[in-house]
């Protein structure tokens, strides 16, 4: 009985009991398994993460800067673009004002003497028209047409053959407006002529956009499709 205990036991201890790794084998097992810098791996992998979460910090605090000196620019550019807008508006509402004052002193000059009664280029009929030209800044010459042709002028009588002008726009009034006018008083500079009735007045076209405008500002005056007149400010 004791016998078969002995060999059971031992046969139990002889399953159980592994053997002992070398101590060699041992050694490299770990040192394969923690290697030498495997702290310093550690240490690395701390670092990156720090340099990552200062670079995020620094970027995030340039944008926080960076918005509101964006907002401010463009704040203050479109402040700038609305008073040079509103600049313009004004400057064109007064080349507006100018024009259409130029245009009904002509217009209030044709009608009167229009409506006059004088024998056709006679001395008082000559002299009113010079009185009207004289007394209206916006006009240089009027001239009376009998039968298409120029007869006289606030000059005097007109001996020559002139056509009168076939207008290039009629406006409510029912005043015709001829853009390209160059009579030979003017020494052919072009004129702008306003016709009613039998009369037409030439205008210096600058009087329309006789207005005081900025440095590099470019003025035009148009009633589609016509170009009145265009003035440049270097």
């Amino acid at each position: 009985m004791n016998m078969w205990s002995d060999r059971n036991k031992i046969w139990s201890e002889h399953r159980v009991r592994k053997p002992r790794m070398p101590r060699a084998k041992e050694e490299e097992w770990v040192s394969m398994c923690f290697p030498k810098d495997f702290g310093r791996f550690l240490g690395n992998e701390a670092t990156m993460s720090r340099l990552r979460v200062i670079i995020g910090g620094t970027a995030l605090a340039l944008l926080a800067a960076a918005v509101p000196i964006a907002v401010m620019a463009y704040a203050t550019w479109d402040r700038a673009v609305s008073v040079e807008q509103e600049r313009l508006r004004d400057i064109a509402g007064r080349t507006l004002r100018r024009s259409d004052l130029s245009y009904q002193e002509a217009l209030a000059a044709l009608k009167s003497v229009e409506a006059g009664a004088h024998v056709p280029c006679s001395a008082d009929h000559i002299r009113r028209m010079q009185t009207l030209v004289m007394t209206t800044s916006s006009i240089e010459q009027m001239g009376y047409f009998e039968g298409g042709k120029l007869r006289c002028t606030s000059w005097g009588p007109f001996l020559s053959d002139v056509d009168q002008p076939q207008p290039d726009h009629v406006t409510s009034d029912g005043a015709g407006i001829a853009v390209d006018v160059r009579p030979e008083a003017s020494g052919r500079r072009q004129m702008l002529a306003i016709l009613y009735g039998s009369y037409d007045v030439l205008v210096d076209p600058r009087r329309f956009v006789d207005v005081i405008v900025d440095p590099h500002v470019r003025l035009a005056l148009a009633s589609p499709p016509l170009l009145l007149e265009q003035k440049f400010s270097l």
